[in-house]
């Protein structure tokens, strides 16, 4: 520790190192400021897109308690977002959680890639997106979490006659 210490002092009294008392250089303040968070909230929902690292979704835990599910979790499309629930009736398809300290993650590729296209997020200057509201929703005694991603444009009329046909055959079977 001590040469490195030593190594310092010895560059500051170098001759090679000129130090200059006049005011040679023009400063100026960088375009950029420093930005806070924009939301004092923690993220409910983080959704990772990278080619290295992996894809996948990110829920706190808190989310996880109010919809009554640590284990696995049911997804569905809402017309600006998801909804998130432990049996929203939409279809039998179960993503299974695993956990990330205390949030749940589902590993899903192309779920991920599946939600950047619909709601066209932009992770060309990012690897993660989060959210922080989550709105609650109860549908049949089971509370759902929605998040809003983005307003979908591209929701044609097939697509919701295929999501009300998925809901009547949930509700027929039971």
């Amino acid at each position: 520790m001590m040469k490195d210490v030593r190594q310092t002092e010895d560059a500051r009294n170098d001759s090679n190192s000129q130090r200059n008392d006049n005011s040679s250089f023009t400063f100026r303040a960088p375009k950029s400021k420093p930005l806070p968070k924009l939301s004092g909230q923690p993220c409910k929902l983080t959704i990772v897109n990278t080619e290295m690292h992996g894809k996948r979704l990110t829920i706190a835990q808190d989310v996880l308690e109010v919809i009554g599910t640590q284990d696995d979790v049911q997804i569905a499309i809402v017309e600006n977002g998801i909804a998130i629930g432990s049996n929203l009736s939409v279809n039998n398809t179960k993503f299974f959680l695993r956990k990330s300290g205390r949030k749940g993650v589902i590993y899903s590729s192309e779920l991920v890639d599946e939600l950047t296209e619909l709601f066209e997020l932009d992770f060309s200057e990012k690897t993660s997106i989060s959210f922080a509201e989550v709105l609650y929703h109860d549908i049949d005694d089971q509370t759902a979490a929605i998040f809003i991603l983005k307003h979908q444009t591209d929701l044609n009329a097939i697509d919701v006659d295929l999501a009300m046909s998925n809901v009547d055959e949930a509700d027929n079977q039971e």
